[in-house]
């Protein structure tokens, strides 16, 4: 990871983070409030496509951020109990993190989802499952 990555990753990362804040907290419940129907829709629509185009632009950073992680998580454990096989070790902790990512994505998508249709909450649920489960298993 370069030192320009980092920053720019952060940058998007954050701005979904606020978009997805404000988005949920504020306008979906003000939306509810004025119109039930087609008006949090149409909020959940524009809040699900800025999320997922700032999520989309740190994409690259947030794959080599997750490395890092790895190593950092993985060069304490073997410091802590003594593990002297480090690159599987590596290997299993880079596995876990990118299947907590995935968790985490559909948390983050869970509350616009619903909005949409509770049909589409419960697919998206099942894909995530299916792609945590194919991640742990993909490299045993």
């Amino acid at each position: 990871m370069t030192d320009e990555e980092l920053p720019q990753t952060m940058v998007y990362l954050s701005a979904s983070a606020l978009i997805w804040l404000f988005g949920v907290l504020v306008f979906l419940p003000l939306a509810e409030e004025i119109d039930r129907g087609e008006l949090s829709m149409l909020v959940a629509l524009f809040i699900f496509s800025a999320c997922s185009l700032f999520l989309i632009k740190s994409a690259r950073g947030l794959g080599q951020a997750l490395d890092v992680a790895a190593s950092i998580f993985t060069d304490k454990y073997t410091q802590a109990r003594g593990v002297r096989n480090s690159k599987e070790m590596r290997r299993k902790m880079k596995i876990t993190i990118e299947a907590g990512t995935l968790a985490i994505v559909y948390l983050i998508y869970s509350p616009l989802l619903s909005r949409f249709h509770p049909s589409i909450n419960g697919v998206a649920l099942i894909v995530t499952g299916l792609g945590v489960l194919w991640t742990l298993l993909k490299r045993v």
